[in-house]
């Protein structure tokens, strides 16, 4: 097949436009929105509220390295953490590890398992200020009751699309307890992102001033060419 000056011309004004798609938009990476592995206690900027739950377990048993907010040894039946807003329109993810009740392993002075299925622990989204909730993950399951094969669990989500608002908040809530000492657990390393776009790489920049260039030169020709057949 003959290539044309016409398909030629066409290339070139592609091989801009993906240049140019490129420049614009740009790769994506993480920016960290939140970030909380609760030493030495929790940090002032990332719940909303925190309902009898604290930052224990450096040097405790059955705990990752340093604290963990952990609910179960502070009076009261009801035991929820909420985050505060963030801006989430960009989509991005949430990740944490936790841990429910598993006292066959360490203990059930912290770890006192959460048998019934009221027990077990979500996490929620809410985008209006905490008027309604949607569940994105069940954390506890059955598996909490000492058969897992560790009891630390690490969980990366991604950013549904009806949580990515200007106003999303997480909450982290347990159905019910039988008060304190019992249904224990905790979460650990707390991390929520979103997604920026970056700074485009030199390469992006000489391939949008090449194809600019080569598209420069296909005009002129045109030019030329029409100039003589007059």
């Amino acid at each position: 097949m003959r290539v044309t000056p016409k398909m030629k011309w066409n290339l070139l004004i592609l091989a801009t436009s993906l240049a140019m798609l490129v420049f614009l938009e740009g790769p994506s990476q993480a920016a960290i929105l939140l970030y909380d592995d609760f030493d030495p206690g929790i940090d002032s900027g990332t719940f909303e509220s925190v309902q009898n739950g604290a930052a224990l377990g450096d040097g405790l048993g059955g705990f990752l390295s340093g604290n963990a907010l952990h609910f179960g040894t502070v009076d009261g039946l009801d035991r929820e953490a909420t985050t505060n807003m963030l801006d989430l329109t960009t989509g991005g993810s949430i990740s944490f590890d936790f841990r429910g009740g598993n006292e066959v392993v360490d203990g059930e002075t912290y770890w006192e398992n959460s048998e019934g299925v009221n027990e077990w622990v979500r996490l929620y989204y809410t985008t209006d200020g905490g008027l309604n909730f949607t569940e994105l993950e069940l954390l506890s399951t059955q598996m909490d009751l000492g058969e897992r094969p560790t009891v630390w669990n690490h969980f990366d989500l991604a950013i549904p699309l009806g949580a990515q608002t200007s106003t999303t908040q997480f909450m982290f809530q347990q159905g019910a307890s039988n008060g304190m000492g019992f249904d224990l657990w905790a979460i650990d390393n707390l991390m929520v992102t979103n997604n920026v776009a970056t700074v485009p790489e030199p390469s992006t920049f000489a391939l949008l001033g090449l194809g600019a260039s080569l598209v420069g030169v296909g005009a002129t020709r045109r030019r030329t060419n029409k100039s003589g057949d007059k």
